[in-house]
């Protein structure tokens, strides 16, 4: 029985030295071999806090043009879409009348300036040869009641002479501002009359913008804060604008806040009705750590919540340097996003070596071979495979 014993243990001895000398071979050969990676510098730069939504250019006020006189249209000058000018005439009412009770009133106060003329030189005798007590009281109380009478005529035809010039003048319905006609109501042959709109127009000397945002954009937004409009599918700046003043209360059906952007310069391309992409600047900060969305590692857990039964999900990032050639993981914490950079606020130091490329075959303390941007061959373009996997 020992001699089994014996027996058994010389035999395990070499089999598990056989096994162990396997699993040191396979382990040196993972730590021999690198993964080849692209770094870049980290840096120190600008980003800026925004928020984008989409928005149309409207005039700050909608200007009613309503005719003065009744009677028929004669001859339209302006139609939908036009740019008028203050003063600008827009539409011909018919005249003739006015013009007839013009010449007639013109006629009536040179009449009145003529006996207005005579009964004054009247009263001025009168009044001389009262005060030599020639004349007597009566007959100079009369010369008086001429005398004003007179006056009280003419002062009558001249006031009705420009009632009827100005309601001839306002036979030509004219502009009232500089805009752009949006609406016409009446065509010729019809009647128009007062109170009723005969065009719209959009008053282009006061641009602005409606913007409907969520409850979190909408509480981060001040007077004050800067807008950048484009039109869509331009990358250029069409207008810049200015937070002027904030609804004080949520839409509840929309769950929307309302804010007003005064543009303060437009490029000619930006006109009433323009649909822009606007992006509202909320903070910019100088001199922070920002690198490229695609070097960030995010890692989701999904977590249930036994008290309410509830799913939530818990998001952590992370990024790869690369220190004495070996690839270091590093927890961050985010800051404002824009675009495809990301500000860090911590994780990450200044010349830091980071990892741009080939993250996906990484671990703690993996050997890596660092290469450039311009290096050719399958390794690279397998690198960058990868790295659009991670995007």
């Amino acid at each position: 029985m020992k001699h089994f014993k014996a027996y058994s243990i010389i035999l395990l001895i070499p089999l598990l030295s056989y096994c162990g000398g396997s699993d040191s071979g396979s382990d040196n050969q993972q730590r021999r071999r690198s993964v080849s990676v692209e770094v870049t510098p980290v840096l120190r730069g600008t980003i800026t806090d925004e928020i984008k939504t989409y928005a149309s250019i409207q005039a700050s006020d909608i200007v009613a043009v309503t005719p003065q006189v009744s009677n028929r249209i004669t001859r339209l000058y302006a139609d939908i879409g036009d740019t008028v000018r203050a003063g600008q005439l827009l539409a011909k009412i018919y005249d003739v009348p006015l013009r007839d009770l013009t010449i007639r009133d013109q006629a009536q106060v040179k009449q009145a300036r003529i006996a207005f003329s005579r009964d004054s030189s009247s009263f001025t005798r009168q009044k001389s040869l009262y005060d030599k007590q020639l004349l007597s009281e009566a007959d100079y109380q009369n010369a008086i009641t001429q005398y004003e009478t007179a006056r009280a005529s003419l002062e009558s035809s001249i006031a009705s002479l420009t009632q009827n010039r100005e309601a001839l003048n306002n036979s030509e319905i004219r502009s009232p501002v500089y805009g752009v006609v949006i609406r016409r109501n009446v065509a010729v042959g019809d009647v128009a009359g007062a109170g009723t709109v005969a065009f719209e127009i959009a008053n282009l000397s006061g641009l602005e913008s409606r913007l409907y945002l969520p409850v979190r954009d909408w509480e981060r937004t001040k007077v004050g804060q800067t807008v950048n409009f484009r039109l869509s599918g331009d990358t250029r700046e069409a207008a810049r604008g200015v937070v002027t003043r904030l609804s004080p209360q949520i839409d509840p059906v929309t769950g929307l806040g309302e804010i007003v952007v005064t543009i303060q310069q437009r490029s000619t391309g930006i006109v009433q009705g323009s649909l822009t992409e606007a992006t509202i600047q909320v903070s910019i900060r100088d001199e922070v750590i920002v690198i490229p969305r695609t070097a960030l590692i995010e890692n989701v857990q999904t977590v249930i919540e036994p008290e309410s039964n509830t799913i939530r999900l818990n998001r952590t990032y992370s990024a790869f340097v690369v220190a004495d050639s070996v690839a270091v993981r590093r927890q961050l914490t985010l800051g404002i996003q824009m675009g495809d950079k990301i500000e860090i606020l911590s994780g990450l130091t200044e010349g830091d070596q980071l990892v741009t490329t080939g993250m996906n075959n990484l671990d703690d303390n993996t050997p890596v071979k660092i290469i450039t941007g311009k290096s050719t061959g399958s390794t690279e373009r397998s690198l960058k495979n990868n790295g659009n996997r991670q995007n």
